[in-house]
């Protein structure tokens, strides 16, 4: 929630005001656009991006001819992955063309949930003896932290 003038406001209705509308040909608009950015390569999104969406033609626009000729010859594969992906845009083609790139939106970090680290006490007799054996206490230390994480990772999978 934000406070605006006093009072909270729930995060949804500020979105509203900033985004033009909740009419659904816009709101597939955007879905196909977020979709683009997640079925092309972050090196492709550098050079190619979507404009618009009209009467189920996506625009693309890409910063040269050669990437336009380049991305037609993807074309259909693109076309399958953002029908599968936003049915609801009923993109039917997509268009490359030459023109002005949108600025790219910030990438959004993702963090991954990382196993449980079995406590370095409860290693497998054999792994604490031959950790042990190991006569520098720093390659020590980072080797029992290394089987603890490799073991909690192995029986996660089990």
């Amino acid at each position: 929630m934000a406070r605006r003038g006093g009072k909270l406001e729930k995060i949804g209705s500020l979105v509203t005001k900033v985004y033009p509308s909740r009419e659904p040909a816009e709101l597939a608009t955007a879905r196909a656009f977020g979709v683009w950015a997640r079925v092309v390569s972050r090196r492709i999104l550098e050079t190619a991006r979507p404009v618009r969406l009209h009467h189920g033609v996506l625009t693309i626009h890409t910063a040269t001819t050669a990437h336009a000729d380049a991305m037609q010859y993807e074309s259909e594969r693109l076309l399958s992955k953002l029908q599968t992906l936003a049915p609801e845009a009923r993109i039917k083609a997509i268009r490359f063309k030459v023109g002005e790139l949108p600025d790219l939106p910030p990438p959004v970090k993702v963090q991954k949930k990382r196993a449980p680290v079995i406590p370095v006490a409860s290693l497998p007799e054999n792994v604490a003896a031959a950790i042990a054996s190991i006569p520098n206490e720093k390659i020590r230390e980072a080797v029992a932290q290394a089987a603890a994480v490799g073991l909690s990772t192995e029986r996660k999978r089990s």
